[in-house]
């Protein structure tokens, strides 16, 4: 009875007042504490303060007052409108009060940005004062160093005019080169425009194409990207090889020995190609012809074995010659073999594919119009076969039921032709296109191939000049010894001259020393020392200037804030339109 809660109307009664409570549970022991009147809820005491202890009253672990009821629970039983209502208002009070502070600072930025177009014309001014004093200093340096040099007045003075007219001249170039760059931008533009042109016409005739013929372009594509990639591989290849080519080249170019061993190596190799050639054609000749022939054809090997007998003590002495510079020459000799037969074999194989090309480009225009005449019988014969169709009557056609089967069939089988012949004529075109390509490409390698074998050529000459030289050794050695007499010469002649100079340079430096110490004395040195420190300050303003200006715009960004604020603002206005449409609780 003691412990429990009223069940009456304070036990239903709103939150609102959750602080005070109901006088039932929380009567506690008054000893020592004065009366309280006039709070809600609470009885005054009638009782004096004496420690009477009483048995026969209910003691719990909260005291005399029983169990506390729910209304010491911090918050709200029921949340009604007001309670939300006054939530809102506490809210909207903080965010007024949020956007209060970010206006303030928003308007404390629009003033420090306001003088930021004061401080972007003082860093102009220091900037123009800057170049201004740069230009000072440039021109008094240049007149201390002709005060240093003794340097007159009309030779100061005509190379003010010399600077000048180069001055006039360079920006006459400058104007000129300008111009030229304005033309040729303005004719990139121009094709680019004419690309973009060529490019969406082509767009919209793919987009007329079938899906057949789509999936044909782009295997086609495909192709060609394959191939372009596989020609820039094998041009790096060749110019990889090339590049070695030439160090060997040069290398060869270096020693002389080296490079008629290897011509005359080269030698043996066509001699003993041509002796296999002849002796293979000699058997093929034995075994068609007679024994007349044979022997003819054995009188003419007599005759090419004395010569060739000949040749063969030559190539003794040479081989010789080569068993000398054999091991200097082993490695040169693997190097040069397989990459010229490599690239021999690729030379070769972008000759056939030249002429390949040039065959189908020599009979694309005979088959095409083979194929423009062919469509053009077929189109012909489908418009008199339409022609007769039309001008039949119901009672000229035929009484047979499979005479206008056949001559839809026949239109059916002419107008797939004329397809086939339009779908051949446009592969043509399009492979036709992709042959120029390749031939224009084949004609750029070729090109560069003729004059790595012009500049080839002029080496060999260069260098067969320089063999003839040297067979002359004791020229050679005249020469040589003449030249080390004159350099002897030329060294002693120098030595006297650096002697003198050494003199000439102590002399100078003496006079330096003068010079520098009577300029440490004289004004102008002193004003030049004097803007060299302004010049520094002014560089230093500048850079502190730049760096204000940049934290100052880094701190005037206030979008994400702003951003934040008109999230939450649109949230709390979402949870206002939330409880507005909630109907109040009754």
């Amino acid at each position: 009875m003691y412990g429990k809660a009223p069940s009456g109307s304070f036990a239903n009664r709103p939150s609102s007042r959750a602080g005070l409570g109901s006088s039932w549970g929380n009567i506690r022991g008054n000893t020592g504490v004065p009366p309280q009147t006039g709070r809600l809820g609470a009885r005054p005491t009638t009782k004096m303060g004496l420690g009477i202890q009483v048995v026969d009253r209910p003691m719990t672990q909260q005291g005399l007052g029983g169990m506390k009821g729910s209304n010491q629970v911090r918050g709200r039983m029921i949340q009604d409108r007001t309670f939300f209502m006054s939530e809102l208002r506490h809210k909207v009070s903080l965010v007024t009060n949020e956007i209060n502070k970010l206006n303030n600072e928003i308007n404390i930025i629009e003033k420090e940005n306001e003088n930021y177009d004061a401080f972007e014309k003082k860093v102009d001014q220091s900037a123009n004062e800057l170049r201004e004093l740069q230009g000072q200093l440039g021109d008094l340096n240049t007149l201390v160093d002709k005060l240093n040099v003794d340097t007159d007045l009309e030779d100061i003075e005509r190379l003010y005019s010399q600077i000048k007219i180069k001055n006039q001249r360079e920006n006459n170039v400058l104007d000129d080169v300008f111009t030229q760059r304005q033309q040729k931008e303005n004719q990139i533009r121009d094709i680019e425009k004419k690309i973009e042109e060529e490019r969406r016409q082509a767009e919209e005739q793919l987009k007329k194409l079938d899906a057949e013929k789509l999936n044909q372009y782009y295997a086609f594509k495909e192709k060609n990207s394959q191939y372009i990639t596989e020609i820039q591989q094998k041009e790096q290849i060749i110019n990889e090889l090339t590049d070695k080519e030439k160090t060997l080249r040069e290398n060869l170019q270096k020693n002389p020995i080296k490079l008629r061993a290897y011509e005359n190596f080269m030698k043996i190799n066509e001699l003993k190609e041509k002796k296999e050639q002849l002796e293979e054609d000699i058997s093929s000749i034995e075994s068609k012809n007679g024994p007349e022939e044979r022997e003819r054809l054995l009188k003419k090997v007599k005759e090419d074995n004395v010569e060739i007998s000949g040749m063969e003590r030559k190539i003794t002495d040479l081989e010789e010659q080569i068993f000398k510079c054999k091991e200097r020459l082993s490695q040169l000799d693997m190097d040069i073999d397989p990459h010229q037969g490599e690239k021999n074999s690729k030379y070769e194989e972008l000759l056939k594919r030249d002429k390949d090309m040039q065959a189908f480009i020599d009979s694309f225009d005979y088959k095409k119009n083979e194929i423009v005449e062919k469509s053009t019988q077929l189109q012909t014969q489908i418009v008199e076969s339409l022609e007769k169709l039309s001008s039949l009557s119901k009672k000229d056609m035929p009484s047979y039921p499979g005479g206008l089967k056949e001559l839809k069939e026949d239109l059916q089988f002419k107008e797939k032709e004329m397809k086939n012949s339009e779908n051949t004529a446009d592969a043509l075109i399009i492979e036709r296109n992709q042959r120029l390509q390749d031939l224009e490409k084949v004609n750029q390698l070729e090109s560069k191939l003729n004059f790595e074998l012009t500049t080839l050529k002029n080496k060999i000459e260069k260098l067969n000049e320089d063999m003839e030289k040297m067979q002359n050794i004791d020229e050679l050695k005249k020469s040589t010894e003449e030249q080390r007499k004159k350099n002897k010469a030329d060294r002693q002649g120098l030595r006297e001259f650096r002697d003198s100079l050494k003199q000439v340079v102590s002399g100078l430096s003496t006079k330096y020393d003068g010079k520098k110490a009577q300029l440490q004395e004289n004004e102008t040195f002193v004003q030049l020392g004097a803007f060299e420190q302004k010049l520094r300050y002014q560089e230093s303003n500048n850079f502190h200037l730049k760096e204000y200006i940049q934290t100052k715009t880094l701190e005037s960004n206030y979008q994400i804030i702003s951003q934040e604020i008109l999230q939450s603002l649109e949230e709390c206005n979402s949870q206002i339109l939330k409880l507005m449409s909630i109907p109040p609780s009754r």
